[in-house]
């Protein structure tokens, strides 16, 4: 009986196996890999272009006085960190109105400006402002034509020659990621919109927003807001920060008081996160305060895995405003007006800034870092 048993066993074991061996194997399922995409991406505050900028680059090209103008010297000290991006932004704060260049408070910038901001490598110029339409209808339809014939490398954004260009929204497409741009201001400095640049208003920018979601992966707001020559945000800022977080707007980069505010992410009830820089400051200008002579520059990328979108690598960037005096009366026959990265700046140039002795002010590289870190704190990696 022992024997039968074992028998059987030895049997049934010998089937087992039988049918593991004979069983088809499993093909083991592959996850794909999604693909990445990433964008690299650095932003400018405003290029404010006072009368001792023009005066200058009138000095650059052929004789001065005869009408020509060069402002690619202005630039060349940031001009790596620009090309070194994917893709780039400024804020064009005075209009390219044709005629003769004028200062404050009807800015007018020759249209060399064009060229200068190709050449630095900038790809997105932002002309919506309080200062959009200085020069009146004519002159604002005159800077759209001078920025068209670098359409191939800039993309001016804000300002519309007609209604058909009032509603589309500007799609940059780069490297498969699609970035939409939509632009508005407080103001125009009393002054009629025309229908040619946008104001802020909550119902238009619903609207936009939401048909810019639909076209792009990620929406770039440029925000003309805020009160001049103040660190702090105001009641506006906060009003339509909060409105553009609900609209699951990615970026906003903001711009007019001349100085820098800081960063932030404000999160809305959908998990949405809104990367804010309430005002990157003055990329150039000949304003005559510490505060005015330190800007910003806002560096992030934008990454698509798959269908997931999101902003990496945030940091902000000091610049400082450099510039000369012509003999040694402070502030006054400006020279060598150049925006530095503050890493890049040195304890000799801050001695020969023209604002020493401007007002007993004293210009050091430490001064420019302390406001730096008083403003942002520590919320985003600093560049120093």
């Amino acid at each position: 009986m022992k024997k039968i048993i074992i028998l059987i066993l030895v049997i049934a074991i010998a089937f087992m196996s039988y049918l593991n061996l004979t069983k088809p194997k499993e093909t083991p399922v592959i996850k794909k890999k999604e693909e990445t995409s990433e964008v690299s991406f650095i932003a400018v505050g405003d290029n404010l272009i006072h009368s001792p900028i023009y005066r200058e680059a009138d000095k650059n090209e052929g004789v001065s006085g005869d009408g020509k103008y060069n402002f690619n010297y202005a630039y060349k000290q940031v001009k790596p960190y620009i090309k070194a991006a994917d893709l780039s932004f400024i804020n064009q704060e005075t209009v390219l109105g044709g005629g003769k260049p004028k200062n404050y408070p009807n800015f007018n910038t020759p249209n060399s400006m064009a060229d200068a901001l190709a050449d630095t490598g900038f790809d997105v110029v932002n002309g919506c402002n309080n200062h959009s339409m200085d020069m009146g209808l004519a002159g604002l339809k005159h800077s759209i034509e001078v920025f068209k014939k670098h359409a191939d490398k800039l993309t001016y954004i804000g300002v519309y020659e007609n209604k058909e260009a009032y509603n589309h929204i500007p799609v940059i497409n780069k490297k498969g990621i699609k970035i939409a741009f939509l632009s508005y201001t407080y103001g125009l400095n009393g002054r009629s919109p025309y229908g040619a640049v946008k104001l802020f208003d909550k119902e238009l920018i619903t609207k936009e927003v939401k048909e810019a979601k639909k076209q792009a992966d990620f929406v770039v707001v440029s925000a003309h807001w805020g009160t001049e020559y103040h660190h702090q945000i105001n009641s506006m800022q906060k009003e339509y920060s909060g409105l553009f977080t609900s609209l699951d707007v990615d970026l906003v980069i903001g711009a007019h008081p001349h100085v820098i505010q800081k960063m932030e992410y404000q999160t809305n009830t959908n998990g949405h996160r809104t990367l804010i820089a309430y005002s990157l400051g003055n990329f150039i200008s000949c304003q005559n305060t510490l505060s005015t002579s330190l800007g910003g520059m806002l560096s992030c990328s934008f990454n698509k895995q798959g269908n997931k979108c999101s902003i990496k690598n945030i940091s902000f960037i000091p610049i400082v405003n450099h510039m000369e005096s012509g003999h040694k009366k402070p502030f006054s026959n400006l020279c060598h007006i150049q925006p530095y990265a503050l890493k890049d700046y040195t304890e000799a140039l801050a001695k020969k800034h023209t604002l020493n002795g401007y007002k007993n002010i004293t210009v050091t590289k430490e001064h420019f870092k302390n406001l730096t870190d008083k403003v942002m704190g520590n919320n985003f990696k600093i560049q120093y």
